[in-house]
């Protein structure tokens, strides 16, 4: 039995059904625990899959974690969310006695693989994180972090908790959205690059098969075999799909760092993108509920960007070439705002 934890409000919760499913479809034991950023969520959970999910109220956590609280008014809503990671995870241990070790996830990925292998390429350590797989190129993004806060395993051992906890009081000290490069800090991510100088039991995932996503795509070459995708040769555990945006019910764009956008749209990736859209929709449609850009990352898309969609690959490239067309040359008509407004 594997046992997870993550946040989310109602806006998530279609990618955090996908991720479910996923996990399912791995034939994964597994028991998530969800902190529930809003009551449509925690009531949700009430009722649905109380087979593997145990909903948790924020009030809940809040009330267990005085320090957390204190510090709400401080920090703003994304803020607050950050600095809540390892609060969640330690709740998690500190609750439910059962849970020998706990690996928080983002609510944005999709298991291809069983996390298991992850498991097993840990051994006998007790932390576990995940490097972003940043290109020579994109070095530079590493002042976010060389590690992502996606996938991070804390056993109930000394060692475990001993990481653990100084993550959570670094966090409560400070988590802001912006970097600190004088303290080497950024939101509740870049703690993440001093956990190996406080123990030796630190295993640092660089399998190119685990968090394959939209900022290091670039980095990768994506195979598929007998129905299954290979990342650098290495089966592909899960996919982030960091910053994925739905224009509207039919069309979506992918995260682009960079210059690699056709990328998107060439298989296999694009075969990942149109499997993910698909089961999103598939709960969307089955409990009436839509899917939501995050409120972070707002502003103009690039000029040049991709577009995806469910359909076959030859209208994704045509609606990236009409959104290309349309925003080169500032000509937004008809056409573009009966697309994306």
């Amino acid at each position: 039995m594997y046992y997870f934890t993550l946040y989310f409000d109602k806006n998530y919760l279609s990618r955090a059904l996908a991720l479910i499913h996923s996990l399912k479809k791995q034939k994964v034991e597994f028991k998530l625990f969800v902190l529930a950023l809003d009551d449509f969520v925690f009531d949700f959970f009430c009722q649905n899959y109380t087979d593997c999910v145990v909903p948790i109220k924020l009030s809940e956590l809040e009330e267990h974690d005085k320090k957390l609280f204190d510090i709400k008014e401080t920090r703003s809503k994304v803020e607050y969310y950050f600095t809540m990671t390892p609060c969640i995870t330690r709740y998690v241990l500190d609750k439910f006695e059962f849970v020998d070790m706990i690996t928080y996830l983002d609510a944005d990925i999709y298991f291809y693989e069983s996390p298991a292998e992850i498991f097993k390429e840990m051994k006998d350590n007790s932390i576990v994180v995940v490097s972003h797989h940043f290109s020579e190129k994109n070095k530079w993004l590493e002042v976010h972090g060389k590690y992502n806060v996606v996938f991070n395993t804390f056993k109930r051992d000394e060692e475990g908790l001993k990481v653990l906890d100084w993550w959570r009081e670094k966090c409560i000290e400070w988590c802001y959205d912006k970097v600190d490069e004088e303290k080497s800090r950024f939101a509740d991510q870049r703690y993440l690059d001093y956990f190996s100088t406080l123990s030796d039991k630190v295993y640092i995932c660089e399998n190119k098969g685990v968090n394959l996503a939209g900022f290091n795509v670039d980095n990768s070459e994506i195979t598929t075999k007998k129905g299954k995708f290979y990342v650098d040769g290495n089966p592909l555990v899960f996919y982030h799909f960091h910053r994925l945006r739905a224009l509207n019910k039919y069309l979506y764009m992918p995260y682009e760092k960079g210059k690699w956008g056709q990328m998107y749209l060439k298989k296999p990736l694009t075969t990942i993108y149109i499997k993910y859209i698909k089961v999103l929709k598939k709960y969307e449609s089955k409990y009436a509920i839509e899917y939501q850009n995050s409120s972070r990352y707002k502003g103009e898309f690039p000029i040049k960007q991709t577009i995806i969609t469910d359909y076959p690959l030859f209208v994704s490239k045509i609606m990236s070439r009409v959104l290309h067309l349309e925003k080169q040359y500032a000509f937004y008509g008809r056409v573009y705002n009966f697309l994306f407004r």
